[in-house]
């Protein structure tokens, strides 16, 4: 188990490079320099100035040198700094990450409590009414642009019916009444966005868990377990969930890293103050320190998602060698 967790950290630290290489190299094509861009802005810009900004931040090298250096100081805790927010990157980065860390925690703990039990009881009653109904709102969970669903939510609670508010993370007044009026205001604040995040992932772990269930339950174990005097439901419990979640580890367990990664266009769209809404503008703004770090913490994520799912897989069957 030791020498397959350090073989997996150092492939995955080697991935983890190689995607923000590659990130920092496409970010550099992207049209548009800031310093260009801040000078065309102010009437009073001498072009000469730009030019010797350039050189004494170093702009002036070849992308693959300022990469290294941005790397080098990175590793030291320095992330650089923000020319959109006017502040160091580590102080914008760290409000940002415990909102998408909320947001996201609620709709990946919500998601599993949903999608796992309503999957399970689907795969062992198929094509029966109940299957029938679960079939049907996952396809509707599915077939949904998260945009629209977005959308909807904010024109029928918050427009329509006006008891939820459209966005944002808090009201600007919440602070004010105290600390629990402030976490009831961003419970409610969250409902939304929880909702919009949860519903296509537990359409999507929902099928997954069905179909692996269906699939467990016409195995010759299952009619060997029935037929050693286990009740149907004792031989659910003890040979078929444990088998059937096998599959479905994998996609949970890359479902969560998009979750917590900060999902772009519900942060977006709800005005939410996370990561993902971050990338976005910083992306726009064409303000490459923070768009950088947020995309390092989004793959990062990724890549911590799918080593965990392999040692799960080991924990889940001992059949599994880790070597």
């Amino acid at each position: 188990m030791l020498n397959f967790i350090i073989r997996r950290g150092f492939q995955t630290l080697i991935v983890l490079i190689l995607m923000s290489f590659i990130t920092y190299m496409l970010m550099g094509l992207m049209p548009g320099d800031p310093l260009d861009i801040a000078c065309n802005a102010n009437p009073k810009c001498d072009p000469k100035n730009v030019v010797e900004m350039k050189k004494a931040l170093g702009l002036d090298r070849p992308s693959h040198e300022r990469f290294f250096i941005w790397a080098k100081d990175a590793l030291q805790g320095d992330l650089g700094f923000s020319r959109t927010y006017r502040k160091p990157v580590t102080e914008i980065i760290g409000e940002r990450l415990v909102n998408t860390f909320i947001l996201g925690s609620l709709a990946a703990i919500i998601s599993v409590f949903i999608a796992i039990p309503l999957g399970i009881y689907a795969g062992t009653r198929p094509r029966s009414k109940a299957d029938y109904g679960i079939n049907f709102l996952c396809f509707l969970g599915v077939s949904s642009p998260s945009f629209w669903l977005a959308l909807m939510l904010i024109y029928v609670f918050a427009v329509w019916l006006q008891i939820l508010p459209a966005g944002g993370v808090s009201s600007i007044q919440a602070s004010a009444y105290g600390f629990g009026p402030m976490i009831v205001d961003r419970i409610v604040h969250l409902i939304l966005p929880v909702t919009a995040l949860s519903a296509l992932t537990i359409a999507q772990w929902l099928r997954h868990t069905r179909s692996s269930m269906m699939d467990v339950m016409s195995q010759d174990y299952m009619r060997t377990a029935r037929a050693k005097g286990l009740s149907w439901s004792q031989a659910i419990k003890t040979h078929g969930v444990k088998n059937a979640l096998l599959p479905v580890v994998t996609v949970v367990a890359l479902g969560f890293s998009i979750v917590f990664s900060g999902a772009v266009i519900t942060e977006t769209v709800f005005s939410y103050q996370g990561i993902g809404k971050l990338m976005y503008d910083s992306i726009l703004a064409n303000d490459y320190n923070v768009a950088m770090c947020a995309f390092v913490i989004s793959c990062t994520a990724v890549l911590m998602a799918n080593f965990v799912a392999d040692i799960l897989y080991g924990v889940l069957d001992p059949r599994i060698k880790l070597k």
